[in-house]
């Protein structure tokens, strides 16, 4: 089991990106790939971003979401680059950091990413972002270092304690380790303020299952599906 689930935590990782948020500089091109970025049109976005470097090499702001909207497109080697172009000309923003340590989580470079997400939360200082802090903890996880990622997710959830992703997600961990009853309560949390998490339902069916409660397995499962998760 922990085989298969360390193939579904990696299926997983990619869900905590989010749309690009940098500075807006007055290019239609890089206007127009947010608004594609948003409506989940990736490629077109991708397309925009292009044309936003080529009109201007030095476009910080436009490398960094398009590292971001690689990541969408599973482009993860392009998106370390962009992002380490981004930063040569930003090096002050924190989703640049973010980013990167996102990409290296899904190349599974865990202590690079580690150290991307240490320079993110550096730079965010005393404002962490649930996200980033997220990010560190499905690395240190990755890495073995559970504990660590059990305090890194206490501190996201105390920044935002209905957020249902942090909470499936350190689910998903529980489960790992074997946690079932902890997988279920998170899980629930979960799904009492996101009706609609997937990965919640999977991760508690899984917990049932474990604890040999098949009928609950078996509704959690079929919701899980109906929410369009794919456990392969």
């Amino acid at each position: 089991m922990k085989k298969f689930l360390l193939l579904l935590v990696s299926a997983c990782i990619t869900s905590g990106t989010t749309e690009p948020t940098f500075a807006k500089p007055d290019s239609d091109s890089f206007v127009q790939g947010q608004a594609s970025f948003k409506t989940g049109n990736f490629r077109q976005a991708l397309s925009r971003f292009d044309e936003a470097i080529d009109a201007d090499p030095n476009y910080a702001a436009a490398y960094a979401a398009r590292a971001l909207t690689e990541i969408k497109l599973k482009k993860f080697e392009r998106a370390v680059d962009d992002a380490d172009k981004a930063h040569t000309l930003d090096s002050n923003n924190p989703e640049i950091f973010e980013t990167k340590a996102t990409a290296l989580l899904n190349l599974r470079k865990y202590n690079e990413s580690l150290a991307a997400a240490d320079t993110a939360l550096s730079l965010e200082g005393k404002s962490p972002k649930v996200s980033t802090l997220v990010i560190r903890a499905q690395a240190f996880s990755k890495s073995g270092q559970y504990e660590k990622a059990f305090v890194d997710y206490r501190l996201a959830l105390k920044l935002d304690p209905v957020n249902a992703d942090t909470l499936s997600k350190r689910a998903l961990l529980c489960l790992e380790l074997e946690q079932y009853s902890r997988a279920i309560d998170d899980s629930t949390k979960a799904i009492s303020f996101d009706k609609s998490c997937a990965l919640a339902y999977w991760v508690r069916s899984r917990a049932h299952l474990a604890l040999g409660d098949k009928s609950k397995a078996v509704s959690d499962k079929e919701m899980a599906k109906r929410l369009g998760f794919k456990d392969s």
